[in-house]
């Protein structure tokens, strides 16, 4: 990935959408690619956005601390979903090989009722 959209990537996981929560958000970079900490709250949604390029593997994870299910959606720019990891547990992962370079969508569900805080990763 190439510094400029390494760092879009960046930027756009730091300004990202966490529906329906007030939390703070704890961003910063791991070998110039995207990493972030937050929590998504039981029965909740949680929505990130990040530019990643195309014809290169992208490996987006979460790890989360054991109390909830999550489950890992990621759409392309036309609402198209392009990887998921819905099994049992709080940690997924997503390989994609997009044709082109361009904006996705990350979304986080947790399924239980306990909140869960997880980390993101884009590698």
């Amino acid at each position: 990935m190439n510094a400029r959209l390494r760092s879009r990537a960046f930027l756009m996981l730091l300004a990202s959408v966490v529906a329906g929560s007030t939390d703070s958000v704890h961003a910063s970079r791991i070998d110039g690619l995207a990493d972030q900490r937050t929590v998504v709250e039981g029965h909740g949604t949680n929505a990130h956005e990040a530019i990643i390029d195309g014809g290169e593997p992208t490996i987006i994870s979460i790890v989360g601390d054991g109390s909830s299910n999550l489950d890992l959606l990621v759409y392309d720019q036309g609402g198209t979903l392009i990887g998921s990891d819905t099994g049992y547990g709080d940690r997924c992962a997503a390989v994609l090989r997009p044709d082109r370079s361009g904006p996705i969508r990350i979304v986080i569900r947790n399924l239980g009722d306990t909140p869960d805080q997880y980390q993101l990763t884009i590698h």
